[in-house]
């Protein structure tokens, strides 16, 4: 049976593929459960390990399990057990939809990360959002922290990941070119 992912444009290779730049590296991550949850959202987020709260627009998130708030209704459980979390409703009050294949998952890394966020949002960049749901480079997508607060960790819809990637190529080429000249 084919996988989600076989259904969209084939993204660069992980494990070889980097965009790389000084201050700056940027990497597609994979593998990692990525569950929308509707509902109860604490009972679902104690379930998994994870804050009951969510981080929200560049906030932090730290550890392997963690969440990030969509909407006051809705949160993004990234690293779960997908035994812990199946697909569906839960009687505990909340609703699971798995996005693994559905969403990409992107690692913006480095001093230069924030640059790359001015460029792509009207976020402030010294406060973080109650809701990580934000427009990207014109995207729909959700942006945080992760582990260190030059580390960020941008969902988007799957369809749309060669597009980012080759957007945020172009970007650090413009911002090499400057700083080079």
């Amino acid at each position: 049976m084919p996988t989600p992912d076989a259904k969209w444009t084939p993204l660069p290779d992980p494990a070889t593929r980097r965009i790389e730049a000084p201050g700056l590296t940027v990497r597609q991550i994979v593998g990692l459960s990525q569950r929308l949850v509707g509902g109860d959202l604490a009972a679902a987020a104690m379930r998994a390990g994870a804050d009951p709260q969510g981080v929200g627009a560049l906030g932090l998130a730290a550890g392997a399990v963690y969440s990030v708030r969509q909407a006051r209704d809705r949160m993004l459980i990234v690293g779960a057990d997908p035994a812990v979390l199946p697909a569906g409703w839960d009687p505990a009050g909340f609703a699971v939809t798995p996005l693994d294949g559905g969403l990409a998952l992107f690692e913006i890394a480095g001093p230069g990360a924030e640059a790359i966020v001015a460029r792509a949002t009207t976020l402030p960049l010294a406060e973080a959002g109650p809701s990580a749901a934000v427009v990207f480079a014109g995207l729909a997508a959700t942006l945080y922290r992760h582990d260190r607060s030059d580390t960020l960790r941008l969902h988007l819809d799957r369809s749309l990941g060669p597009y980012l990637w080759d957007w945020l190529e172009a970007q650090i080429a413009v911002m090499a070119a400057v700083t080079d000249g």
